[in-house]
């Protein structure tokens, strides 16, 4: 399984111009689409939240042991101590808090592939 949580203002930065933006859309609602895979937009309208301090990723093995990616501008750093994955994890918990729920998120998602229409 993936849960995947991303700032809808990274669904308006318009990075490669209109038709590349639209694609990179268009691949997120068919990778939504997974039944093993959920993909949650944080509105532009939850103004601050923990998940603006930098990028980082979560990973359970069967074995119920995590571990962490933490990116900063300048690196990024792995670890598997349980205290920063735990801290991380509360992280991502309060992000999804702020997020849109899935329907929701494919359809902010719809809408911004509609402004990259030509």
């Amino acid at each position: 399984m993936l849960a995947a949580v991303i700032d809808e203002g990274v669904l308006q930065r318009p990075i490669g111009g209109s038709q590349v933006m639209r694609q990179q859309l268009e691949w997120l609602l068919t990778f939504a689409g997974h039944p093993k895979i959920t993909l949650q937009v944080v509105p532009l309208a939850a103004g601050v939240t923990t998940g603006l301090l930098g990028g980082f990723a979560i990973a359970t093995l069967p074995d119920g042991h995590g571990w962490a990616y933490l990116e900063s501008a300048s690196s990024g750093q792995v670890t598997d101590r349980v205290e920063e994955v735990q801290a991380i994890s509360l992280r991502y918990d309060l992000i999804r808090a702020w997020a849109l729920p899935l329907h929701s998120s494919l359809d902010v998602i719809r809408d911004a592939i509609a402004r990259y229409e030509e």
